[in-house]
């Protein structure tokens, strides 16, 4: 179980599959495009934007540690702020020298 006090809040989404839907919309949009389909090229584009913002929208939040990155799910109040990069780098840092990663 994780000790730390630090936290963040994002949405429960496994960005492989935001990167899938955005890689097959590309590749079926460049084939429209090839064949000079230029209308339904744009629309198969918008529509996999549109289904990547829908599906994101739906999501829940998750909490997760900046030192040790275990994930917090469930029915409880969120109180940890978004993301913040320069703390992450902070943390992280200071505790895989804790634990002799680095």
């Amino acid at each position: 179980m994780c000790g730390g006090e630090d936290f963040y809040t994002r949405k429960d989404f496994d960005p492989k599959m935001g990167l899938t839907v955005v890689v097959m919309g590309a590749g079926i949009s460049a084939g429209f495009y090839w064949f000079g389909r230029d209308l339904i090229a744009y629309s198969v584009l918008g529509g996999a934007a549109l289904i990547d913002l829908i599906v994101y929208r739906r999501l829940k939040e998750v909490t997760v540690c900046y030192r040790c990155h275990t994930e917090f799910r469930g029915a409880y109040a969120r109180s940890a702020p978004a993301f913040d990069l320069h703390t992450a780098d902070v943390l992280e840092q200071e505790y895989e020298r804790r634990i002799g990663r680095r």
